[in-house]
């Protein structure tokens, strides 16, 4: 019997993000301009559900994480106010950027 490489499951991490390298060498290269004090252009990720968005962001997460980056992970829902959502996470990473500038 042969083992499934997938695992079913909202953001559960599968042992390997198959045809997903092109993707994480092009936010690679991004988060290597931020890294490196230069402005990136915005990257919107977007499928139907079960698709692998949020493992793909989770792992992209990780490896702004282990660049230092300061990164906001935002879903908006349809029914939710893009404006609203969008200031509230602003203002959050803000705050978190200011605190560790203080420590």
């Amino acid at each position: 019997m042969l083992l499934n490489p997938y695992t079913p499951g909202a953001g559960v991490p599968p042992r390997y993000l198959a045809g997903r390298e092109n993707t994480i060498r092009e936010a690679e290269e991004i988060l290597n301009y931020i890294a490196n004090g230069y402005f990136a252009r915005s990257v919107v990720y977007y499928g139907l559900r079960g698709v692998g968005k949020t493992v793909l962001l989770n792992h992209i997460e990780d490896m702004a994480e282990e660049k230092s980056i300061h990164y906001e992970h935002i879903e908006i829902a349809e029914r939710d106010s893009f404006k609203s959502n969008i200031s509230l996470n602003v203002l959050k990473l803000i705050r978190q950027m200011s605190a560790k500038e203080k420590a």
